[in-house]
Order: structure tokens, then sequence, then C-alpha cells
């Protein structure tokens, strides 16, 4: 929302500064409307303040398993782990729950002789006057009556209101059954959410995991939660939010803010475990790079509407509009269900060298990038001493990710950050990825370490350690092409690319 006249004018004054080309028109878009059409309305009007991206998108940062580990489910570790990720500024706190003998229980395996008694855990006063909502997990079959039993205690201790609604997940439709066939005689039925969780291999194909994305909306559930392993990923996402069901990523560990901070313009909700760090420090950071004010190129295409033929590219302060009909623009590709991705790609070749050509926007001066990008690939078999870049600022300094060849050698994919006089590169082989699968791919280089890749979960051997900020130069960064200069480009991009977030990237 515009906020003040001067502001208005003080960005205008900005967009015409940052369009020169003569084939790119420019635009204000503070709404972000093509984001926030798609996104769903589980989080509106909390009592609480969930973290929100550059782009406006509000995560809810979830502390997984938060109670005492099954061995030892007692109550006073329990409440130890929840008050410690309620001060790390979590946003959901996490239970499994089964029912026993008539008694609602708190552990991760269902067990014969419970221990740790759901009652209880709710009866703390930090928890039960906080402001985090419950993210509740039934575990396994439970038996008819647990919607009654579960509904009837988060209620009684005051769990579910307009500004604290409570999610109630499993992997069980029956479990998510059971609750809603309490719920249309009851008069909180609109602050329960209902969340399907998804297993990494839950089904065969992508047509069958989007009709069984479709069967959650049609069964009432508000949320769909997948794993972060999951082939495809981006193309449930999409379908997930083109329904309107908020989505979930769980659970991430080693690297969880490299993958906030990669995908935090898509996700409703991101599901948070110790890793290299303790699960508060995570919480913390992930929470932390949800916020930061560091946009530099954001766009997904996905559920654009191409209004007028056009498509909108963000920074952190503005949109600028480029039309499909400009010259050395990229073409259109509008997939339905059943595919490696869902919704609108854009279609990069390399005879017709086609590419987005954004602005100059450098790192900080210590500092690195962070850049993530959702693919598919035309060509893996590239030509000796061949190269097509994907997203670059690759010009005597800045970044690239790009798929090599070098002489004799095997096609390649990598990233890598220009610094004390040449470049640093993580990389893989493509001998693992294919035509037909969409990836995400993120590069991360912080100012301080080693140069990363990742290929969708898949973690490339980072670079020697190399310290101080990426070197800047004054090219743009372009989209499917290498900069050279501020005008001309190489390197050209063969494939669909659905999703572009170019941040910069300290060191946390």
């Amino acid at each position: 929302m515009i906020k003040s006249i001067s502001f208005l004018i003080m960005t205008v004054l900005l967009l015409t500064a940052c369009s020169s080309d003569n084939d790119v028109a420019t635009e204000t878009d503070f709404e972000y409307s093509d984001n926030k059409s798609s996104q769903a309305s589980i989080w509106n009007n909390l009592n609480r303040s969930f973290p929100s991206s550059p782009t406006s998108n509000k995560i809810g940062v979830s502390c997984h398993n938060c109670y005492a580990p099954e061995n030892s489910a007692r109550l006073s570790p329990t409440l130890d782990i929840i008050h410690a990720a309620q001060d790390a500024g979590a946003d959901l706190i996490e239970l499994d729950v089964y029912l026993l003998n008539n008694t609602v229980y708190v552990n991760h395996i269902r067990q014969n002789i419970g221990t740790l008694k759901l009652e209880d855990v709710l009866k703390d006063s930090k928890l039960r006057y906080g402001n985090q909502p419950l993210f509740i997990e039934i575990k396994e079959a439970n038996d008819s009556s647990i919607g009654q039993k579960l509904i009837s205690l988060l209620d009684q201790y005051g769990y579910i209101s307009s500004g604290r609604p409570v999610v109630i997940r499993s992997f069980s439709d029956a479990n998510l059954d059971h609750v809603k066939n309490y719920l249309p005689t009851y008069s909180l039925r609109n602050y329960v959410h209902l969340s399907r969780l998804f297993g990494e291999g839950a089904t065969v194909n992508d047509l069958q995991w989007h009709n069984d994305i479709r069967a959650q909306q049609q069964r009432g559930r508000k949320m769909v939660e997948f794993n972060y392993r999951s082939p495809n990923l981006m193309s449930k996402i999409m379908y997930a939010k083109s329904l309107g069901l908020a989505t979930n990523l769980y659970t991430l560990t080693n690297f969880a803010e490299v993958y906030v901070a990669g995908l935090r313009n898509e996700l409703d909700a991101v599901t948070i475990e110790a890793g290299y760090k303790s699960k508060t420090s995570n919480i913390n950071l992930s929470r932390r790079v949800i916020l930061e004010n560091s946009q530099l190129v954001y766009s997904n295409f996905a559920l654009q509407s191409f209004s007028q033929n056009r498509y909108t590219v963000y920074d952190q302060n503005q949109g600028r509009s480029f039309y499909l009909s400009s010259i050395n623009s990229p073409t259109l590709e509008n997939l339905n269900t059943g595919r490696d991705r869902f919704g609108k790609s854009l279609v990069f070749n390399t005879p017709d060298q086609e590419f987005i050509r954004t602005w100059d926007r450098d790192n900080n001066h210590s500092g690195g990038f962070l850049v993530t990008a959702v693919v598919n690939f035309d060509d893996l078999n590239l030509a000796p001493g061949e190269t097509q870049a994907i997203v670059q600022k690759a010009d005597a300094a800045g970044f690239a990710l790009e798929l090599h060849r070098a002489g004799s050698g095997n096609t390649v994919l990598r990233f890598g950050i220009h610094r004390n006089g040449r470049y640093h590169y993580s990389s893989l082989p493509v001998t693992n990825l294919n035509t037909n699968n969409s990836y995400i791919l993120i590069g991360a280089y912080d100012g301080n370490g080693g140069v990363h890749l990742w290929v969708d979960e898949n973690h490339a051997q980072p670079s020697s350690t190399v310290i101080g900020g990426v070197t800047q130069n004054n090219s743009p960064i372009i989209i499917g092409a290498d900069p050279q200069g501020p005008n001309n480009t190489r390197f050209h991009f063969s494939g669909k690319i659905q999703m572009v977030n170019v941040i910069k990237w300290n060191n946390h």
C-alpha cells in the first residue's frame, strides 16, 4: 500500500532511473499483487505477528517435535523445550499426540503406555498465555473419538480463537476426518485448520500428486505439507497455492536458513529442527532471514497473471514489467496438472539469445549472494567449452549460476563467486539430472566460508574457504544469459525457468 505521495514520487523516479532499455516498460506494484493473489488466508488476523518476507509473504516458523524425546516423555523437560522455542521466536509449537484409554498423550511414537498427558502441557501458563498457535499432529491410526477429546481439551484451556487458530495435522485422512466430523456442531470450527502431511514418496507420479492435493482441498483441508526432499517440489507448492491451500515444508535441519531464505516468498510455514546449529538457533535464524531487507531480484512466474502479455520482476522496493513481445524476450509455457511444474514458466532458447535484463544490484562490501532458481533443463550435454547461464552477474565480478563443460570434461552445474581476482566454484555433475524434472537450485556464499551449491536436497562439495566480499561491478543481474557490460550478453540458456530469487547474503 502506498504510504504517502512523496514515497510514490520517489519510487516512480527510481523506476524511471532503472529503466533505460527501449524494450522495457515499468510499473509500480507495492501490493505485489501477482504473489499475494495466490497466498493462503490461514494466518490472517493473528494475535501474533508472523514474519513477512520483503514481498509481504507471511511465514510461520514451527518448532519441530517441541517436547522431550519419546524415551523420556516427561513434563518438566518438555516445558523447558517449549519455553526455549518461544524465547527463540518460534511462531508455531508442534506437538505430536495420540489417544490411549480415553486420554490424549504427547509422543512421537504411539505407545501402549502413555507418560506425558497433553492436558498437563496445555496447563502451562507461559504456553497458555503466549500467542503461538499450536501445530498438532495426530500420530498413526486413532479412535474416532480423538476429534472430540482433542478439540475439547484445546478449547478448555483457551487455545482456539480467531486470533490464535490451531492447526491439526496428520499423515492419515481418517484422523483428520475424525476432527472434521466433530466440528460441524462446534462453535469454534472456523478456527480449527486441518492440514494433510505428505511423505517424500507418498505418490507415484506428478499427476497423482496433484490429484491427492486437490482431494485435500475438496475435503476441506486448509494446508498441505511436503517433505523438502520431495521431487518436483515447486510443482506441488504452486498447485496447492493455486487452490488456496497453505503450504508447509518439513523438516529443515542443516543449513535450514538457506532453504528458508531461498523459498521465503513461496511458503506459508517451515518446520525447523536442530542441525549443525541447535534447534533454538535454527528457529531464531530462520525467522531473521525471512525478515532481512536483502531482496535484489525476485519473480515467480507460475501464478502471475501476465496481464497484457507482460510479467513482473521485483527488487526490494519496486516492480518492473517486461513484455513477452520484446526483442530477445523468452516465450511463455503454461502447464496444467501432472507435470514437473505447475503454471507458467519462461522458456529460453540458446539460438534465439533470449534473456531478462534486470538491474545492477550488488552485495554488501563484505558479503555475498544467495541465488535460487527453479529450472527445467532442455540440454544437459553441452559442447566442449560451452557455458549456459541461468542467473548471472558474472562480469569479472559478481556471481554465476550456470551449466559448463570444460574442454573434454563432463558437463557440470556450478555456482561461483568472484573474489581475489578469480572465480571460486562449487559444482555437481549433471549425470543424475534429466530434462523431465524441475529442480530447485540454490547457490550461496556469505562472505566468510565456502561457496555452496544445492540441487534439491543434494549438497555439492563446497569450495575451499573464501574470505571477503564478492567483487562488485556495474553489470546487471541477468536471467538466462551472462552480462557483458551494461548492454551486451553471452552464454544464453536453453530451458525453462519458473522462479528466480537473488538476495544479499551475509555471514550468519
